[in-house]
């Protein structure tokens, strides 16, 4: 079985910066939609994120509509994989996460 192969679209990378007199946020946020190469969203993906300089990974899954969100990634450069039976495994490397400036 040749296997179909997978397509990430990453919509938003810089998430909610929250800033008040006692406190700062530094995350970002990583969110997109999981197709086929023809276009069919693509549910239940696992969606993971790996930080390159500390290796720590985040993961969630792609809803019924293909859309995947990272929340409170720590700033920094990920690698990002999806992966679902019966696709090829997709990596994109070198994505910046930042906080947004308020």
């Amino acid at each position: 079985m040749n296997p179909r192969r997978l397509s990430v679209s990453i919509l938003l990378f810089v998430c909610l910066a929250v800033s008040t007199a006692l406190a700062q946020t530094s995350t970002g946020a990583l969110t997109g939609t999981v197709t086929d190469a023809n276009g069919a969203l693509v549910p239940a993906a696992t969606v993971q994120a790996t930080g390159v300089a500390t290796g720590r990974i985040f993961k969630t899954e792609s809803t019924d509509a293909g859309i995947y969100l990272l929340p409170t990634l720590p700033v920094g450069k990920y690698t990002l994989s999806v992966e679902k039976q019966g696709f090829k495994t997709n990596v994109l490397t070198g994505i910046d996460v930042f906080v947004a400036l308020t």
